[in-house]
């Protein structure tokens, strides 16, 4: 723009940077070429919900920032952030398993109280036994009274 205000329709040469402030690595093209005075930003993202400003900048003009608040998405994945630990075959675990609901970048979904989280053992021939379906609680899963009946190496599965 010029010192009026005003887009200048004319600019097609000069090269636009956006970076951010924060935490989050942003992805996407980060530069773009004005074209009809206008730098359009199509693919930047930041998967880290956070506040963050953004910069945008080119060289011999003045830059403009905005601060942006970044929510958290919709449920795509689960992550183990407590994993079961202290078994011996036939009591319960010592520690108990907890599963985190995520959305796409890894960011806990704490508005979700509806997912069920089933566990599953796999790799022996024993049983696994206890509260083996958690419904989450603000994103977060929570396991109670897992055990497994031998003693042997299994994998537990979370789905």
């Amino acid at each position: 723009v010029d010192a009026g205000g005003n887009v200048v329709t004319s600019d097609g040469s000069t090269v636009v940077t956006c970076a951010a402030s924060g935490a989050g690595v942003l992805s996407g093209t980060t530069q773009r070429t004005v074209v009809s005075g206008v730098a359009t930003f199509t693919n930047v993202a930041v998967l880290l919900a956070q506040t963050m400003s953004l910069t945008f900048s080119a060289s011999g003009i003045v830059g403009v920032q905005q601060t942006l608040v970044i929510g958290v998405g919709g449920a795509v994945a689960l992550s183990v952030v407590t994993e079961a630990s202290g078994a011996t075959g036939g009591s319960v675990f010592a520690t108990q398993p907890q599963v985190q609901v995520q959305d796409a970048g890894g960011n806990r979904v704490v508005a979700d109280s509806t997912t069920a989280v089933t566990v599953s053992a796999a790799g022996g021939s024993g049983t696994l036994s206890g509260v083996t379906v958690a419904t989450a609680t603000s994103g977060l899963a929570v396991f109670a009274a897992l055990a497994y009946d031998k003693a042997e190496t299994i994998t537990l599965t979370f789905a």
